[in-house]
């Protein structure tokens, strides 16, 4: 049996081949109707498109196990009890020995201790 992106494929081409077919003969003057070249890349879209939609919806009728609740995401790391850059985000919390370097400098804006260098 063949599996189920190549049967998702196929349907997508045969349905395409109507509206393809009516894209090139949607105006009654034959001058107005598009060129050999815009069909070709107007096809080529289409059947890149039915590709990409046959592979991901294929994919999702093959495993469907994967997408049940409580399924093992894989290594996906997940926000839990890891510690990390939360534990430490809030430095207002200190001791306050940063605040009384900037009040004891020069006050030249600069900040830092540069003293009275010219």
């Amino acid at each position: 049996m063949p599996s189920y992106q190549t049967i998702f494929f196929v349907i997508s081409l045969v349905c395409a081949v109507p509206v393809l077919f009516w894209y090139y003969r949607r105006h009654p003057h034959p001058r107005f109707r598009p060129k050999a070249g815009e069909m070709v890349m107007v096809t080529l879209f289409a059947g890149l498109l039915s590709l990409g939609g046959s592979l991901l919806i294929g994919g999702l009728m093959d495993d469907p196990e994967q997408f049940k609740p409580g399924a093992s995401m894989g290594s996906i790391p997940m926000p839990s009890d890891q510690g990390g850059a939360d534990d430490d985000m809030d430095s207002s919390k200190d001791d306050g020995k940063d605040s009384k370097k900037s009040e004891s400098g020069s006050g030249n804006g600069r900040g830092g201790d540069s003293g009275s260098r010219r």
